[in-house]
Parts: C-alpha cells; structure tokens; sequence
C-alpha cells in the first residue's frame, strides 16, 4: 500500500505518534501520522479480499515528494517512509511472485469494480457535500438577518470602520465575525 504525501518542508515524526509536524521556516502545521492511515488502507484492502486471500502479504510505503526533507525518529518496523527515488530499492526488497496468475487476475479484477464503485461514491459524497454548504449558507443569512452571529450566537450590532458600515459582533474581540 503506498501512500503519497505532498509535502514541503522538514517533516518530524516516528511510527507511533499519532500526529507529525510539517515544519516550514517558523510555521509548524501538524497532520495525522501517515502510517496509520496506511494501516486503515490495508485493514480495509484485507477486509475486501476476505478469507480467499488472507495470506497476501501487506506492505506499507509513505512517500513524501522530494520537496521534504525527512527528519524521522527511530526505525520503523512495519512501515517505510521514502523519498520518490528510494521506491524501486525498496520494491525490489520485497519477495516476487507470491500469488499465482490467476489469483493475480481474480484481484485486478476485484480493485477494478472497487475503483468504479469508489468514483461513483465520490459523486455523490461531492453533491452531498456542495447541498451541506448551501444549507449552511442558508441557515447563516437567515440567522444574520436576525441580528444573531452565526459563529458564536451572539447579537450582531451595526458599526462603522474605515470602509464604511457593517454588522458586527458584540463578543469582539473573542468572535471577529463581520456582515
């Protein structure tokens, strides 16, 4: 299983750290630990194929774009994190053909009705997703038309700034929500 992650930067992290950091001159940004989502990918891969192929092999490969610069704690046991141009080394360090053709076919076939099914999914998670904020958008002019801040729920009083008149909220400077 490979995932690819398109980060600049310096990246801090170890295998069990829930979060890494992306560190890019004095601004950190921490995201979740790649190699459990990796492992997610893997344990949903063997819950697809079931029984008939658990004795496939897993593997878990994180690659960072080499716009990155890996400054990783400790090796890792279960998983590796490369660059782009370590990938065919550590490809080549995994054994060859464990299954045999036709189970090969049999899988391929498997992704491909899986890779459908997953594009036809996303479609409608999009659509879904778009009516969501709509919605939102909706509930937020109605809640403004009210005089109420829809990100705190606080009262919105009109105020004068530099560029004229606004609805603003009376919990500044905690809320900095505008109209």
């Amino acid at each position: 299983m490979i995932e690819t992650k398109n980060y600049e930067g310096w990246i801090f992290g170890s295998e069990k750290a829930r979060y890494w950091t992306q560190t890019i001159y004095k601004h950190k940004q921490r995201f979740q630990n790649p190699l459990h989502q990796n492992y997610g990918h893997i344990e949903s891969l063997k819950t697809f194929f079931g029984e008939k192929y658990s004795e496939i092999p897993y593997y878990s490969v994180v690659i960072f774009t080499n716009r990155s610069e890996l400054k990783l704690k400790g090796p890792f046991q279960n998983s590796d994190v490369i660059h782009p141009e370590d990938l065919k080394r550590i490809v080549d360090q995994y054994p060859g053909d464990v299954l045999p053709l036709f189970s090969q076919q049999e899988i391929r076939v498997k992704l491909k009705v899986l890779e459908k099914r997953v594009k036809d999914n996303i479609k409608e998670v999009q659509r879904a997703h778009i009516d969501g904020i709509r919605r939102q958008k909706e509930i937020n002019q109605t809640k403004v038309n009210a005089n109420i801040c829809p990100k705190c729920g606080g009262k919105l009083v009109q105020r004068t700034g530099k560029k004229g008149e606004f609805l603003g909220c009376t919990s500044f400077p905690k809320c900095r929500f505008v109209a």
